[in-house]
């Protein structure tokens, strides 16, 4: 299925959807986890950072992408303005590197982790919405 956003507000939509799929997908197999490992703290709380994602990205329009952006790092008191454009494509991507380990792991612990691909998250909802 060819891709149907025709903005960058759209293709950061499309993925905010596609970040919280693939993390309820890791979390679901998870529960494949012992009780041991699933009681340890990780430091990891999901669905309602996927939720505020979700909602920020519900929010773009191609005049906020082309705004600027104030934020501080965790590490720093120093506050940075930049183009808001390329901090969502950051965020997915970081995410993503981040899933592929949480992949490894799952597939070393159980045996395998489910798929989570891009293109297979956009047939299943081209499914869907068929």
């Amino acid at each position: 299925m060819a891709d149907r956003s025709s903005t960058l507000a759209d293709h950061y939509r499309m993925f905010g959807r596609y970040n919280a799929w693939a993390n309820s997908r890791l979390l679901a197999a998870a529960g494949r986890l012992s009780v041991d490992h699933t009681r340890a703290d990780r430091g990891a709380v999901r669905e309602a950072e996927d939720r505020r994602i979700v909602d920020f990205v519900d929010g773009l329009d191609d005049a906020r992408i082309a705004s600027t952006s104030k934020y501080r790092r965790v590490s720093s008191p120093q506050e940075f303005e930049q183009q808001l454009q390329p901090a969502p494509a950051h965020r997915f991507n970081h995410q993503t590197y981040h899933r592929g380990q949480v992949h490894s792991l799952l597939t070393g612990l159980v045996g395998e982790a489910p798929e989570l691909d891009l293109q297979y998250f956009q047939r299943l909802a081209a499914e869907t919405n068929a």
